[in-house]
This record gives structure tokens, sequence and C-alpha cells, in this order.
């Protein structure tokens, strides 16, 4: 191998040389750049390098080094900056023509460049610095040969290049210039100091009044989450107070955060800060992060659960070209490949692009369950003059699964059975295709004003077809089968303005956000079957194989409308450097119609509509810049569909939820934060069955549910390597008032104690840098299965592994899951008939390329 990229090496130098030979001397630069970049290509062949120096070469590289004249470091002798409709660039006026590399990273309103074998040499002799009404920018000499160029900007920050050029040509740039070439992206880390969902604009977490978690990319890399078959709910466990019950069906995504419903129907998901409708499990392929905000939230999202909502924030494109390709395959015949390409589409950088798409196939531990997905992101963001910025993306994924509704409840505990046993037919399943696209438009009128508008259009296709559970003969194990089969077109409209204005009055700082948001959904549902089926004994079963025809269950339909609209104002106020407040309020109104129609039915109709208000206050003192201490109280609502038919016929309200929070917010070190909260949380307008009435058809709206909580957060960088995600959660959730007899019980699925640590250490130095290392363990306390207590899902510790190595452009990792094998329920569909069952020990390589 080393002779042939010694020979490709040469056979490059060479036939450059011929070429450049016959080349007019006008050109002959143009070939040396040519020659440069074609020895780059073979150099960067090599994949191993080891660090001795005295021996023969074994490596291209180590062949350059030891054959090639060493370079002098480039001197740099001014500094100039030049503003353009893409942004700011800095040029570094050189003494020669010439090509640096560098390694980017951006953290908070903070661009850093450091730039290799580079030296300051200014006039003066001193460090260079600007202001200009945006940004502070500097560049001082580091150690090593090395500039560091650094943009802070003032309020926003917008996009930086640096440039570096001759000084013959520093008054009038022409072709000589040179981009600087970034090599890399420097790794974030875990921590994440700010984030936008809390508020809807960019702000550091300390200064939130609210316990946000975030989960960055390398988090989800680290753990292969992208390989697993419920990646959002296994990347969200990381998070305090979130319980990952597992997959509702096998297929539909259900979490519980401070003991509430955060789930697939529960509308408490979003995308880019859009609600996203979706019937199975979220994408986090194309995610740069996940913001987990904890509490009632709609002040800015509308209706949602009180527990909180997650916001899944995606990739966009970059300035600089970025091509990614990885692979995946595991336990059980998993196998995923996907490829993540970014850069510009026109050498001024107005137009960007970038796409993320995979495949992925995979078998189960559990007897006939399968999975099979396709997804495809492309996004496309254009610049349209120096303060406007238009983004344009869409998502399209396809998805089969096998239906699985897991194990049965017996008694006070779960069925004894084998962990691969499936209860159901081989041929149940479910079909998902789901389709997006959208838009966000950005323009900043000046530094005080910006505005954004965004739209989304959402197409929802599902196919279920399985047998349902219907009831559990628990002294013989039989369990009884209904025929079952539903589809549908689901559609949402979305669509949010926001006009960010910062102004100050007096001393004090404002950052006020007025917005505005609207959204259709219509729902054509259509269901089949509810009839006997068959009977199957979970202890010793036996499979039919006989699939019973769809197109004859066909017999209810349903139409739904529903129309939303939603005012807010929101104010970030900061009375000084160190005292800030948060005050804001939402007026929604919404109307819903549905009619519904059995088989040869007329058709029935119903309509209703309601309005809210829900306001949210916080404080947040910060006694230092490290440590914030912050309290507040928020609200929620959820929109009821129905009415008190024992009553007097009126609609029901709407459910709502309110909150006190307080908590204390430190920076341990520049990358690593801890919160610590505690929160008195309650869900009121709970509707319960009628105690009145022997009908279950009949409700009321009388129940109360609380939960109280302490949780902790650790996250971010102990020493330079050694990176942490930890939590821990006490959760004191139960039925508060109720008239159904749950009262005093606790809310299902939810356990009173709950803690998880992930951590990971890699090799910074010598003949071992890139190899890493990363160990997990969850800890899940006992809760029970429904909310009448009957029956006790048992806790469980499970212990995670990963050994992976880095070096230039490429990693390779092993991820092992449940490393003792530890049988474990994760959760229940809140009743007695669907009990979901954890992984056994599992095993995923993994392989990623970039270039």
């Amino acid at each position: 191998m080393k002779n042939l990229k010694s020979l490709l090496l040469w056979s490059v130098m060479a036939a450059s040389s011929l070429v450049a030979q016959s080349a007019s001397a006008e050109s002959d630069s143009r070939w040396d750049g040519q020659t440069e970049r074609a020895i780059k290509t073979v150099r960067d062949l090599d994949l191993f390098e080891l660090p001795a120096r005295s021996r023969p070469a074994t490596t291209v590289r180590e062949w350059l080094s030891q054959t090639l004249p060493p370079q002098a470091p480039v001197q740099v002798t001014g500094v100039r900056l030049n503003s353009t409709d893409a942004g700011l660039e800095i040029i570094l006026q050189t003494t020669s023509p010439t090509q640096l590399q560098a390694v980017r990273s951006v953290e908070d309103k903070t661009v850093t460049i450091e730039i290799s074998n580079a030296v300051l040499s200014l006039p003066n002799q001193q460090a260079f610095q600007a202001d200009n009404p945006t940004e502070t920018i500097t560049a001082t000499q580091l150690e090593g040969n090395r500039i560091r160029v650094q943009v802070v900007g003032k309020t926003t920050l917008q996009n930086v290049t640096v440039i570096a050029q001759p000084n013959s040509v520093s008054e009038q740039p022409d072709e000589d210039e040179e981009e600087i070439t970034v090599t890399g992206e420097q790794q974030r880390g875990y921590r994440v100091p700010k984030a936008s969902t809390a508020t809807r604009t960019d702000t550091p977490l300390r200064d939130v009044p609210a316990s946000i978690q975030v989960i960055p990319q390398e988090v989800l890399r680290d753990q292969a989450i992208n390989s697993s078959s419920n990646p959002l709910g296994n990347a969200v466990q990381n998070v305090s107070g979130v319980n990952n019950l597992g997959l509702y069906g096998g297929f539909a995504q259900s979490l519980r955060i401070r003991g509430f419903n955060v789930g697939t129907f529960d509308g408490s998901y979003f995308r880019d800060g859009i609600r996203l409708f979706t019937f199975g499990t979220p994408e986090t392929f194309d995610l740069e992060q996940i913001e987990v905000l904890k509490g009632p939230a709609s002040v800015l999202f509308g209706e949602a659960q009180p527990g909180g909502i997650i916001n899944l924030v995606t990739k966009k494109p970059l300035r600089d070209p970025r091509y990614s390709l990885e692979g995946s395959a595991g336990s059980f015949r998993s196998v995923q490949v996907g490829a993540d390409f970014s850069g510009p589409l026109n050498p001024e950088k107005t137009a960007l692009y970038r796409f993320n798409g995979y495949y992925s196939d995979a078998g189960s531990f559990r007897d006939f369950v399968t999975r099979e997905r396709v997804f495809l992101a492309p996004v496309l963001q254009f610049s349209l003059g120096k303060n406007t910025t238009l983004t344009v993306d869409a998502a399209w994924s396809n998805e089969t699964r096998t239906s699985d509704d897991g194990f049965v409840a017996i008694g006070d505990g779960v069925a004894d059975l084998p962990r691969n046993r499936f209860i159901g037919e081989p041929f149940q399943n479910v079909r998902i295709n789901d389709f997006s696209i959208g838009y966000l438009l950005n323009h900043r009128f000046s530094d005080q004003f910006t505005l954004r508008n965004s739209l989304r259009v959402q197409w929802v296709n599902p196919e279920r077809y399985f047998p349902l559970r219907d009831s559990l003969d628990e002294a013989t194990g039989d369990l009884s089968l209904l025929r079952y089969f539903a589809a549908g077109e689901y559609k949402t409209i979305s669509t949010q303005t926001n006009l960010i204005s910062k102004f100050s009055t007096g001393s004090i700082e404002h950052q006020l956000l007025f917005g505005v948001d609207y959204s259709r959904q219509t729902d054509k549902p259509k269901f089949g079957g509810f009839d006997d089926y068959r009977t199957i004994n979970i202890f010793n079963p036996t499979y039919s194989r006989l699939q019973y025809p769809k197109a004859e269950l066909l017999n209810f339909f349903r139409d739904d409308a529903i129309d939303k609209v939603g005012v807010y104002l929101q104010d970030q106020i900061e009375l000084t450097s160190n005292l800030k407040l948060l005050a804001g309020g939402r007026f929604d109104s919404y109307f819903q119609k549905r009619s519904t129609q059995d088989l040869g039915e007329p058709k029935q109709e119903f309509e209703q509509s309601d309005s809210r208000l829900s306001p949210r206050f916080g404080i947040v003192y910060q006694p230092t810049r490290s440590l914030s201490l912050y309290a507040s109280y928020t609200t929620s609502f959820q929109a009821s569909f129905g009415t008190n038919r024992n009553g007097d016929g009126s609609p029901f309200a709407p459910e709502i939820g309110q909150q006190l929070e307080a908590g204390i917010k430190a920076d341990l070190n520049r990358n690593l934060s801890a919160t610590l909260a505690f929160y008195d949380l309650r869900k009121k307008n709970v509707t319960t069955d009628d105690p009145a009435s022997s009908d279950p058809n009949d409700q009321v709206q009388t129940g109360e549910q609380r939960s109280r909580g302490i949780e902790f957060d650790l996250v971010g960088e102990i020493v330079s390597g050694w990176k942490v995600i930890a939590s821990y959660a006490y959760t004191d959730a139960l039925v508060s008032d109720d008239r159904s007899g749950f009262e005093d019980n606790r809310l299902d699925n939810t356990p009173k104690n709950a803690a998880s640590l992930w951590t990971t250490y890699e090799m910074q130095q010598g003949s071992l840098r890139g190899l890493g290392f990363g160990l997990g363990a969850y800890f899940v306390g006992d809760r029970f299965g429904d909310l009448s207590n009957t029956y006790v899902l048992p806790s469980y510790v499970r212990a995670d592994a990963a050994i992976f190595y880095q070096r230039d452009n490429w990693r390779a990792a092993v991820n092992f899951r449940n490393l003792f094998n530890k049988k474990y329920f994760t959760g229940s569909d809140e009743g007695r008939l669907g009990v979901y069952i954890g992984d056994p020990f599992t095993v995923t390589g993994s392989l990623s390329f970039s270039f």
C-alpha cells in the first residue's frame, strides 16, 4: 500500500509538472495551486499515522515531511475588515501567496477561528482589535505558531469568512486572494450554552427562568442513538424528569415529563419551533440538538400537556463544504447507512444547501418483529441581501414496523414469559408515509428589529393492520383478539410570525417578542373491525397467519377540522446586569368541527369552540456571572373534545396546567454546567368517568392531578476529553382530586426516583490520541402500570458502554446496550394489556467518514 501511494504521489507531481511547463506563464500560479491540492488529496488517503519520527516513513504524510522542506510560518502583516451581502470578511494580509488551514468553533455569540503555521507580525507588534456596531473582532498570537481570530457579536452573529491575501493586492482584492480552508469544526462538547425553545430568542440558558435541557448531536453520536429502534425516547432518557415508556403499539412515541403524558398524539413535539404532527417516532437523524423545556409552555406554543414540550432543532446549511457518510450494523441483523452533505451552491456563498438521508432495516429480539425506514431531508438557504435569509426545507419518511403490544399484566405484576414471546399475528404491521415542506424567512431591519416568518405543510398517511387485544383470562392465559384496520389522511398547515425588538428605557434593557401563529389541521381517519377474531394463549401461542381482508372491515369514518389562532407578547427585561425579568402572555382561540358516520347510518356532526389566556412570569438573579437563581410561574392548556353527557350537555372546558418553579443554575467551569430545580405542577379539569352512571362513556370534568419534585442535571466537560451528562429526579405525582375512585392513586408510568449517567473519555495526546471509552447507567424506580394502581412495573438498572477511535476525518465505534442482559420493562399502554419490554444485550458497530 505504501509503495502504491508513493507511486501515485510521484505520478501526480510529474503530471502536474509537465502540464505546468506547457502552460503559459500567466497561469503558473493556477497550476501550482492544482498541484498542491492534488498532493493534499493523495496525502489525505492515509487513515493511520504512527507517532514515531526516527524510523523510515510508512505513510505518505510521513514521506512528505521527510522529503519536502518544512514550511516556514506565514507572516500576517495586516488585518482588514470588509462587510458584504454574505456577511463579514476578515482579510489577513500576508507576505506571499499562501493557503492557510484553520479550525472553526462557535459558542453563544462568538466565532473562533484558529489558524495554524502563522505568525502575527503587525507594524506595532500588538494584537489586532476592532469594534463596529454589531461585533468586536480580535486577532491574537498563540503558542505554537497559531493565530486566533475571534468575532463576538453584540446582539446577533452574522456569517464570518476569513481570507488570506498577499500584500501586493492588499488595496484591491483580486483572483490571488484565498479563502482560508477550514479543515474541521471543533467539537462543542456536551454543554450547549443557549437555546431558543424557552423564549423563541437565542438566550443563554443561565438567563432563562425555567428548566431547559439540551441534548446535542455529540450525545446522539456517542450513544449510537440514531441506530436504535426508539431514538428520541433513548435520547431524552438523559434528561431528569423524563421517562421513556417505549413505543405504544410498537410504533408510536410514548414519554412522560414530570408525570404527564408527552405522546405521539398529544401535540407536544415541535420541529424548529413549529408543532409537529407525528404518528410514529419523530426523526433524529438530521438534528443539531434536542431541547426539552419542562413545565407548562402554552405562552409561546399554544396547547400542550403541562409536563413540557420537546423541540427538535434541525441541522442548517454550512458555508464551507462538508460531506459525511456513515454506516452501522448490529444485533438482530440491524443495518443502517446514511449521508450528510452540505456546502455552497455558488462562489459567492449566497446559496447554501444541506442534505440528510438514510436507510435502515432491522429485525428484533422479539419473534416476527421487523422495521424498515427511509428518510430524506433536503434544505436550501438563500441570502437575499445583507440582512435577509430564506431557508426552504422538506422532509420525507416512509416506515413499516411490526405492531407489537408487548407483554400483559397478571395479578399485581407482569406475566412471566420469554423475552422473545410475541403475542399477536406475524402479519400485523403499521405503515406510515410522512412528508412536510416549509420555509423560514428572517429579515433584520436593524440591530434593534428582526422579523421571522415561517410556514410548514405536512401530510401523514398511516395504515394500521393488526388484531386488537380485548380481554385476558388471567387464570388460563387466553387472550381474546378483535379484528382491526385503520387508515386515513392527516394534513396540517402551520404558520408563525415573530417580531423581535431590542430597546432601552433609561438604564433598563428590553427584548420584546410579539408573535402570531395559526394552524389548521384536517383529519380524515377511517376504521374497521372491532369484531371477534380469535383467542391466543400467551403461555403456548399458536399463530393462524390468516390475514383477514382489509376492505371488508371499514365501517366507521370521521372528518375533523381544527383551527387555532394564537397571539402572544413577551418581554425579557434586564433591570441590571445581574437581575432579569421575564413576563409574557398569550391568547388562544380555537374552533373544532367533527363529523362521524357509521356505515349505512346518517352523519353525526359536532362543533366546539373556546379561548384561553396563558400568562407567564419569571425572575433571574445572578450574584455572580456563573450562578443564577430563578423562580417562575407558568401555565398551559389542552383542548378537550366532548360534552358532559350526564349533565347539561355543555362542552368540556380545556384542561389547564399551573406550575410554580424555583431553581439554581451554575456554570462550574467554562464547559460544565448544572441545574437544580424544585417545582409544584397541577393539571386541572381532568376528564374522569361519572361515578353516578354505569355507562363508561358518561364523563365529568372535576379531576386534578398533581406533581411535585426535585430535579438535577449535570452536563459538559469536566476536564479536557472527559465529558458527562447526568441527571436525577424525584417525582411525587398523584391524583389529587377525582370522583371515580382514583384519588390519591399514583400517576401511572411515573417512578418516584430515576437517575441517569453517561460519561466518555477520549485520549488527548500520545500514540493513543483519539481512542475513547464510554460508560452509562440508567436507573428507573418501580412504578404502577395503570392509573388504578393494580400492578407494578419493577425497578431496574441498565448499563451501557462504548469504545471508539477517531482520527482526522473518520470515526469508528462499538456500542453496547444492556451490558448485563437485564430483563426490564420500560412502561405500559396505561392499561393491563400492553407492557413494553426493554432490549436485551445488543451490540452496534458504526463507521463514519467526512471529506
